[in-house]
């Protein structure tokens, strides 16, 4: 298994339209990432504005 470390995204300060762009120049598709676990740490959002780190997380689990 392989394991991709993020830590202190901090989405909430990203425009909610821009956030797929941002996210593709932020961390950018490997090829091996199919058959890889995403390991989210740190600073993703704001936990009272769903908005803020629900799109990261969809986007990260594709």
């Amino acid at each position: 298994m392989l394991v991709r470390p993020f830590s202190d995204i901090h989405a909430e300060f990203w425009q909610l339209n821009k956030i797929p762009r941002i996210l593709e120049m932020v961390v950018p598709p490997l090829p091996t990432d199919n058959e890889t676990v995403a390991l989210v740490a740190g600073d993703l959002g704001l936990a009272h504005r769903q908005e803020t780190w629900l799109k990261v997380v969809s986007l990260l689990a594709k």
